[in-house]
């Protein structure tokens, strides 16, 4: 058995994720979010899209990229589903204005809707326009990292999670700290199929462990 050394490229790979992940939580810790922005991350998804559009990218290559990022594709050509993560269904009312800008400026329905498991989604966005849409998410908080493909997808938390008086206790920040732990892991990034979970400390509404 041989080690992996420095110049094998996938060691390199490993540590060029490590350093994301690492990146992911210094940034959780200094701006107080559950999801940290991460600019790098819409350049790079600028710098693929183009690629992919000139036919310099196999769709095999860009797909899981892609998903990873939160954006999905549509029978549609051309256009994308975009996933909006929202950690235990928390958000906040400045957060629900940019869902409302996003709407106007990138959704050509000029709409988009809440799913079970506690995101937005918004169709028909121009490939094109992901970058920036993105961007406008993370002046919110908001993000659309890992909200598609086969890694730990939003985690879902009871609506009634810290006022129900049948709670064994809140588990909402242990819902942030999974989140934080497993958003940008190296681990994470290519599982066998998607991974979904909920945090509950009720049993009499675990109805959210369901969605």
């Amino acid at each position: 058995m041989t080690s992996k050394t420095s110049t094998d490229p996938s060691n390199a790979q490993a540590k060029t994720n490590e350093a994301i992940y690492e990146e992911s939580l210094e940034l959780s810790k200094n701006t107080q979010t559950i999801i940290p922005f991460m600019e790098d991350e819409i350049v790079r998804l600028e710098e693929e899209s183009a690629a992919f559009m000139a036919g310099e990218r196999e769709n095999t290559e860009f797909t899981p990229f892609r998903l990873k990022q939160g954006v999905y594709g549509q029978r549609q050509a051309d256009v994308q589903m975009i996933r909006v993560k929202i950690p235990g269904g928390i958000i906040t009312t400045e957060a629900m204005d940019v869902l409302g800008e996003f709407s106007e400026k990138f959704a050509p329905l000029g709409k988009g809707h809440i799913t079970t498991r506690e995101n937005f989604q918004f169709h028909h966005v121009p490939l094109d326009e992901c970058p920036d849409a993105l961007r406008l998410l993370g002046t919110a908080g908001l993000s659309t990292r890992e909200a598609c493909g086969n890694v730990v997808r939003n985690v879902v938390g009871a609506p009634t999670a810290g006022i129900c008086a049948s709670e064994v206790f809140d588990p909402t920040p242990y819902l942030a700290a999974f989140v934080r732990f497993a958003v940008r892991h190296p681990l994470t990034q290519a599982f066998p199929r998607k991974f979904k979970s909920a945090f509950t400390g009720c049993d009499d509404h675990d109805h959210v462990a369901a969605a």
